[in-house]
């Protein structure tokens, strides 16, 4: 596909941000702004040019089986190499949970890229702290050299300047809408002028990117076909969420993780009485606490003396419902690797076990790459590892991508067949 959309470089940050009164009627994955992003912005990027976009895409009603048209944000990176005659395959990265605030977006952020930093947490040991996109640069980099286009979504209503009518209902742990997010930003990719790109894509995620990573596999073949999945890859993710929850319900993570869930899907669920599932203190905060960005904020969550959910959630047939409709169902057709910190502290490796399980049971075409992350009394080490495992998986991760875009099979030997059983895990998780 010949990309044929050149971008306008006269816009400001803000002016484009702002959602037309109107949105078009264009389909899907239709580049509505296109920017170039200024080099200053972007120094720890190697060989690329990047674009901020906007373009369509859609989200499920609630209550209905009908998608409703909305707006997404995003980065896109395009080589400055030239490409091969067969064209660029395409890697659509999904970053994990940052906030659900418009500048939360890690498209909106000033210096999104601005380069790697550590942050001593304890004497003699430093831990990396990732790039404001949560893309650390030192592996984008090499999907860059590989000379793949890559795509960064925003996810649906993050970002944008408009009203709630035209931005809602959020898509934070709902999978239709995160897939359609994911593949919309690749025919957007597509569409861009000098991205000279193939149909193929892969897709690669964290954490809650890890979630809207393997829930494409769900919706793919429907809702794109013009487009070639070859690959996925899930770093730390949220997967089994019912036992995800069970795990977290009473801890302070929740209140960093759960007030993003509770409004996504209190939007896309009307029948759901968020009143039984919330303490007090979680039902008078849980939209602010939505709306704040956990880069600047994530200490704050820690600080709630009440916990955020009520013994409810785990027992609520409404709640039941929602754990059931928006974790990804095994599927066989579609390569997966699912890396896993060992001592992660936020997604507990048993909810991937769990998973692993259920996939492999299920005949799924699954490759696990269980990550051991030295253990240290350091109390914040299992937050630590959800973050640095990304780092520490992703060079495998980017090999079993290639692989499925060449017909390789060199990434084997870096994994563990579905079948294996997971490693021994600590008894107590940090």
């Amino acid at each position: 596909m010949a990309g044929t959309v050149a971008c306008n470089d006269s816009y400001t940050v803000q002016s484009f941000y702002a959602l037309p009164k109107r949105l078009p009627d264009d389909p899907p994955g239709s580049i509505i702004k296109c920017m170039k992003v200024p080099r200053a912005e972007t120094l720890s990027v190697l060989g690329a040019q990047v674009y901020r976009v906007m373009y369509m895409t859609q989200t499920p009603a609630p209550g209905s089986s009908d998608l409703l048209s909305r707006v997404s944000t995003g980065l896109i990176f395009v080589p400055t190499k030239k490409a091969p005659p067969q064209g660029r395959p395409v890697v659509a990265w999904n970053h994990g949970t940052l906030g659900l605030g418009r500048n939360c977006a890690p498209s909106r952020l000033g210096a999104p890229l601005g380069g790697n930093s550590f942050v001593t947490v304890e004497p003699g040991k430093q831990y990396w702290v990732p790039p404001l996109t949560s893309i650390g640069t030192g592996f984008i980099n090499n999907m860059l050299d590989a000379n793949w286009v890559v795509t960064a979504t925003d996810y649906t209503g993050i970002g944008p300047l408009g009203t709630r009518q035209q931005m809602e209902p959020l898509g934070y742990l709902v999978g239709a809408s995160e897939a359609y997010d994911t593949m919309n930003a690749v025919r957007a990719a597509r569409s861009l002028k000098g991205s000279d790109t193939t149909p193929d894509y892969a897709v690669y995620g964290q954490s809650q990117g890890g979630h809207a990573a393997v829930s494409v596999g769900n919706y793919a073949q429907a809702y794109a076909p013009d487009l070639s999945l070859k690959a996925i890859a899930a770093s730390d993710p949220a997967i089994e969420l019912k036992a995800l929850v069970e795990n977290i319900y009473d801890q302070p993570i929740a209140w960093n993780l759960g007030p993003s869930a509770v409004l996504s899907w209190s939007q896309h669920y009307p029948d759901l009485d968020i009143s039984k599932i919330l303490t007090p203190s979680a039902l008078k905060h849980y939209e602010s606490r939505a709306t704040k960005c956990i880069l600047f904020d994530v200490a704050t969550g820690f600080l709630h003396k009440e916990p955020f959910f009520t013994d409810a959630v785990l027992n609520d047939p409404a709640v039941a419902r929602v754990f059931e409709a928006q974790t990804p169902t095994p599927y066989t057709d579609t390569p997966l690797l699912v890396s896993q910190a060992t001592i992660d502290g936020i997604i507990a490796p048993q909810t991937v076990a769990k998973m692993q399980d259920k996939w492999c049971a299920a005949g799924a075409n699954l490759r696990m790459n269980w990550v051991s992350i030295e253990r240290s009394p350091n109390a914040l080490n299992g937050q630590l590892a959800h973050v640095t495992s990304a780092m520490t998986d992703a060079t495998t991760s980017i090999a079993f991508i290639n692989d499925h875009f060449t017909g390789s099979k060199k990434a084997d030997s870096m994994t563990t067949a579905c079948s294996q059983p997971p490693p021994p895990f600590p008894t107590a998780l940090p």
